[in-house]
């Protein structure tokens, strides 16, 4: 079957019609993924966050259920993103919503197997340094 000239370049647009609509859905939404919109507060405060940090910078992850995560970013969505964890040695994605905090930072192995918050370093030695001053003052004025 011969189709006419008319017919033929009629269908032709409409074929690509369809297709550049098509296209322009699939482009808007590629993954199915939700708007950052539709985070609650908290999910896309932690969202702005991680991508504040960016790709490779090195974080730790307080998650609300279980352990503390330590690693470098490498890879953020609209919903979660995943880091390169430094003690499993392996890829994890958290989800915003399992998030309770993020810091930019995190120590090495402590003494007792675990990363410790470098802050609370900071605070131990500040609090050692002015006992040990305490004691000083204490013993010059009684010398």
């Amino acid at each position: 079957m011969k189709f006419s000239r008319p017919i033929r370049l009629l269908s032709f647009f409409l074929v690509l019609s369809i297709t550049c609509a098509v296209r322009a859905q699939t482009q808007a939404n590629p993954n199915g993924i939700q708007p950052a919109s539709q985070l609650d507060t908290h999910s896309a405060k932690i969202r702005e966050q991680v991508m504040k940090m960016g790709v490779g910078h090195k974080i730790t992850v307080d998650v609300k259920q279980g352990e503390d995560l330590h690693g470098a970013v490498s890879k953020i969505d609209e919903q979660s993103f995943e880091i390169v964890e430094v003690d499993q040695r392996q890829h994890v994605t958290i989800r915003y919503d399992e998030v309770k905090k993020v810091r930019g930072v995190y120590g090495d192995m402590g003494a007792f197997g675990h990363r410790p918050n470098p802050r609370t370093g900071l605070l131990v030695f500040g609090g050692l340094l002015g006992f040990l001053l305490t004691i000083a003052i204490l013993v010059g004025k009684g010398g």
